[in-house]
This record gives C-alpha cells, sequence and structure tokens, in this order.
C-alpha cells in the first residue's frame, strides 16, 4: 500500500509517496514527465518515495537527502526550477553530496 501527497508547497510537480521497502531503501527521486520547451507554463514533474517503515526522523532526512538529488542537478537540468544539469559525476560523489545536504538539514 502506498500513500501519496502531492507536496503544497510545490504544487502540480512534487510528488511524495510513502512505499514499504522493507527495512532496506530508505528512498528515491524520479523525473516522472518532461516540461515541454514550447510551452512556459509547463513544468517537469518528479516522485518521491519514502520508507513508510522508517521514523519520521529518518524519513525527513530522506526526503532532504532525496529533494538534494534534484536541486544539485544529479538527476539533469530544470530551468524553471533554475538547476542546472550535473549528471557526469560518479555515483560516490552524488552520494556524498546528497547526504551532506541531509545532514545539514
Amino acid at each position: 500500500m502506498t500513500h501519496t501527497n502531492e507536496s503544497p508547497g510545490f504544487p502540480g510537480w512534487f510528488m511524495c509517496e510513502f512505499v514499504d521497502q522493507g527495512d532496506h531503501a530508505a528512498g528515491s527521486i524520479v523525473r516522472t514527465s518532461f516540461a515541454n520547451p514550447a510551452d512556459k507554463a509547463s513544468r517537469s514533474t518528479y516522485r518521491v518515495t519514502i520508507n513508510r517503515n522508517h521514523s519520521p526522523a529518518t524519513q525527513f532526512a530522506t526526503l532532504a537527502h532525496e529533494l538534494a538529488h534534484l536541486f544539485l542537478g544529479h538527476i539533469g537540468s530544470d530551468s524553471h526550477l533554475g538547476i542546472r544539469q550535473r549528471t557526469g559525476l560518479d555515483e560516490r560523489t552524488r552520494e556524498i553530496e546528497a547526504e551532506s545536504v541531509s545532514y545539514l538539514a
């Protein structure tokens, strides 16, 4: 069973799902659609999944970590959000960057 929330602060472009992932994966973020460059009102959309079995504190840290991947450009550019593409980084570097943001949050 999943529980889905559209973030009130980011209507239309950000969805968060709380899913049963056992004790393993904490979460993930994916781009679910791309903005249409010909339509200035068009926006890319994103889905974050968070493990509902984790404590609220861990869920918050996971959300910060996954959003860090977005805003650090790890999943590509997004001109509407002012995000530059930085997909050429190796996985270790991407995870250290995202975890650093999570730690600071």
